[in-house]
C-alpha cells in the first residue's frame, strides 16, 4: 500500500534514474538538515551521496535562503 507521501511523490516528481518497479518500496525524503535526511516514517539517514549530484553544501542552509531573498 502506498503512503500519502509516496502517492504525491509519484504524482509530481520525475524519477529519471529509477524504474517504477523498484520504486514500490522507495523512501520518500521529507526533510533534510545539514548532512542528514529523514524519510516519511521519521527515520534519519546520513545523506552521503547527494554531493555527487546536487546538494554539495548540505540541506536546509538558512544563510543561502537569506541570500536568495536579497
Amino acid at each position: 500500500m502506498a503512503t500519502d507521501e509516496r502517492s504525491r511523490d509519484e504524482a509530481f516528481l520525475i524519477h529519471a534514474l529509477h524504474s517504477r518497479a523498484t520504486h514500490q518500496d522507495a523512501h520518500v525524503w521529507v526533510r533534510g538538515r545539514g548532512m542528514m535526511i529523514q524519510d516519511q516514517t521519521g527515520r534519519e539517514y546520513l545523506d552521503a551521496l547527494s554531493g555527487l549530484w546536487n546538494v554539495v553544501i548540505g540541506h536546509g542552509r538558512g544563510e543561502l535562503g537569506e541570500a536568495a531573498l536579497r
